[in-house]
């Protein structure tokens, strides 16, 4: 962690880099700069979220442009023209996405499952998340669209496919939280990376890499957050209890 550790607002990471955006709208890139996704190009300037891929990095500013660095052996960084209108960005592997002001999916980058490819018809999205080899679509009216590789069912969204706020993927599972405070899990689950702990109750935000998933739960009566983490390396749960409530929501969330 590049000093000084002050001031940060959100925070992204993949593979073996990691990216915070600071209050003052810069970013600060750490870790494997193999494929130069360490070297924020410039302006670092005016950064208002921040998404990481394998080996690349998005960023998005303020004007609704995004800027893409990193690795781009499949065009991960090419952001198709026009270059405007984004409000959301996300990633993962070698493939991007933005969401767009008028509720239209862009995808670029790899391809080779079927990850670009918006099922028609692209309209009436609020929310992006890049899993591995698929991506996810949050429509407004609470149904999740998943397109790409479905080697393990992760383009399957479980029955009743409704009453979703927030999405995540990761490298071949999803999660998708619901508007009562539960988590629904599906896809791959070789490291119980979709077996949510009881109670599956009070979840605000959710979050998915690789093979493990995070919930973030509020329970009013504790005066705390709990976040919960299923491990691949461990089968053991840990708990953590962050007093404050300074934890803010992933990008994937319905605005």
């Amino acid at each position: 962690m590049p000093a000084p550790n002050t001031g940060f607002v959100a925070v992204a990471g993949a593979g073996w880099h990691s990216l915070g955006l600071k209050s003052d709208r810069t970013i600060v890139a750490w870790g494997d700069n193999t494929e130069g996704q360490c070297n924020v190009p410039a302006p670092n300037a005016d950064f208002v979220a921040i998404v990481c891929g394998s080996g690349h990095c998005l960023g998005l500013k303020s004007n609704g442009t995004i800027v893409a660095w990193g690795r781009n052996q499949y065009g991960q960084c090419d952001v198709p023209a026009p270059n405007t209108g984004f409000v959301a960005i996300a990633a993962n592997g070698d493939h991007s996405l933005g969401l767009k002001s008028n509720n239209t999916i862009v995808a670029w980058g790899q391809n080779d499952h079927g990850e670009c490819n918006v099922p028609s018809p692209n309209a009436d999205f609020a929310a992006i998340a890049g899993g591995g080899y698929h991506s996810l679509g949050l429509k407004s009216d609470g149904t999740i669209v998943v397109w790409g590789d479905n080697t393990f069912g992760q383009c399957n969204v479980p029955s009743p496919n409704e009453g979703f706020f927030a999405i995540a993927g990761g490298e071949s599972h999803c999660l998708g939280l619901k508007s009562n405070g539960t988590i629904v899990a599906w896809g791959r689950n070789d490291h119980g990376e979709c077996n949510v702990p009881d109670p599956n109750t009070d979840f605000v935000a959710v979050a998915a890499h690789g093979f493990h998933s995070m919930g973030l739960s509020s329970r009013a009566a504790e005066g705390s957050w709990r976040l919960w983490v299923s491990c691949p390396d461990s089968p053991i749960r840990r708990e953590l209890s962050l007093m404050g409530r300074g934890f803010g929501q992933p990008n994937s969330t319905l605005r």
